[in-house]
């Protein structure tokens, strides 16, 4: 079984960076390899290994899952046909479709708190005394303000450039 909190994080990292990829069967003269499905979650690296490396905390959140992974300076990847389409169906397909799963909401205070932080290490940005979050999704906009409630927070949302911003 998986830590809770862990396994939270690892919804959030595939909501605000993640992508599933399956690909076609493929036969090789009489030989037949099948398909293969791959969970992404894309963040790039930061040269020095810095403070807000979330590239470093996704491959910490993997080792500790126990996912055997393939890793470059931009990306982690894992082979789960299981996974996949789990989190596909639970959380969305593409960018425009991305939601925050009803589980999420059942989850502790302190749970909700580092979901919303692994949203805006992903896909938003800190400052001294504000953070902001993008999303193309309408869903997950709505989603990510009634998560802010749940952990006491006042937000407010604009469109910007074809997204929406929280802060």
């Amino acid at each position: 079984f998986y830590d809770g909190g862990d396994f939270l994080e690892l919804l959030a990292w595939y909501l605000t960076e993640g992508s599933v990829y399956t690909s076609e069967d493929r036969h090789f003269g009489e030989r037949f390899r099948g398909s293969s499905t791959t969970v992404q979650l894309a963040q790039e690296a930061v040269a020095d290994g810095g403070e807000a490396d979330g590239h470093t905390t996704i491959g910490e959140l993997l080792d500790r899952l126990g996912f055997d992974y393939y890793v470059d300076d931009r990306c982690y990847q894992f082979n789960s046909l299981l996974l996949g389409d789990w989190l596909e169906a639970v959380c969305g397909e593409n960018s425009f479709e991305k939601r925050i799963p009803e589980l999420v909401f059942e989850s502790s205070r302190a749970q909700k708190k580092r979901f919303l932080d692994t949203l805006i290490a992903g896909d938003g940005d800190r400052q001294v005394n504000s953070w902001r979050y993008s999303t193309a999704s309408d869903r997950l906009r709505d989603d990510v303000l009634r998560l802010c409630a749940h952990v006491g927070l006042t937000a407010n949302y604009n469109r910007d450039s074809g997204s929406w911003r929280i802060y």
